[in-house]
């Protein structure tokens, strides 16, 4: 996290390989949750 940064997302290791982003924080963002899996194609999206 930068200083004076304004939005604040938490990252954390789910299981089986999952990683969900939480955004907390956000002047203009509602707080939202996001599935992702990070594969050898790159960062997939991934709706459970």
């Amino acid at each position: 996290m930068a200083h004076l940064s304004t939005n604040r997302v938490f990252i954390r290791k789910g299981r089986r390989g999952l990683r969900i982003a939480r955004l907390i924080d956000s002047p203009y963002l509602p707080e939202a949750e996001c599935v992702f899996i990070i594969s050898e194609k790159g960062i997939e999206d991934v709706t459970e």
